[in-house]
């Protein structure tokens, strides 16, 4: 069961999950020019089969977006950081980046911290959700068409239906391609970064050692 706190409007509110002290949110959601407390929606993390087959028959199979932010707390577009009074963890919609909020543990007033992409909390939910929605996928036994009774015009219409839909998965595609070719070129940028900074600390610890023994020789 997840619990959270309502504060009055322009207020951070306070989230714990029962049996998880530790696990504290302030959210305060800002939008451009209108500077008001985004509503929150709870979603039970373990929803049972019955709901799951239930949301399946309704929207059909969900996306990856919607997979990886059921039943979590946290969404990719929030800063998540700590109070440099209390150490209290907060988490604040991106809009509210450079902005002053009191903070909801210890009232402290703060400066939201500018957003760098999304926050380690995010990433570890959403990529277990993900790892865990592709393995039921392939455990599931296939599906199954079955059209008896259907008219032709029904049958049309689904057919568009499903080729429109192939045109969106198609671009969804090619987008997280283009992710996947700017996030390795990234990486790679990184890894000679370190690579650098390492040959860095090896001249310098070199330089050190040195001196230690010019010293010793003194």
């Amino acid at each position: 069961m997840t619990h959270i706190g309502f504060p009055a409007a322009g207020q951070p509110g306070t989230l714990t999950r029962a049996g998880d002290p530790f696990l504290d949110f302030s959210r305060l959601g800002y939008h451009a020019g209108h500077c008001y407390r985004r509503g929150l929606v709870m979603v039970d993390a373990n929803l049972n089969l019955d709901a799951q087959e239930s949301i399946k028959a309704q929207e059909g199979v969900p996306s990856p977006d919607q997979i990886e932010t059921a039943g979590f707390q946290v969404t990719e577009r929030d800063i998540v950081f700590e109070c440099p009074n209390c150490g209290g963890e907060l988490a604040i919609d991106m809009d509210g980046a450079g902005m002053e909020v009191d903070c909801a543990h210890c009232g402290a007033a703060l400066i939201v911290p500018e957003y760098r992409g999304p926050s380690l909390q995010f990433l570890q939910a959403a990529t277990s959700k993900l790892a865990k929605a592709i393995q039921a996928a392939r455990n599931a036994s296939p599906k199954k068409f079955h059209f008896e009774g259907r008219t032709p015009d029904d049958l049309n219409r689904r057919q568009n239906e499903l080729q429109q839909a192939l045109r969106e998965s198609q671009t969804q595609l090619m987008e997280i391609k283009g992710h996947i070719h700017h996030a390795t070129i990234q990486l790679h940028r990184y890894q000679l970064k370190l690579e650098v900074i390492q040959e860095s600390q090896s001249e310098l610890q070199a330089e050190l050692e040195a001196i230690v023994q010019a010293l010793h020789q003194n």
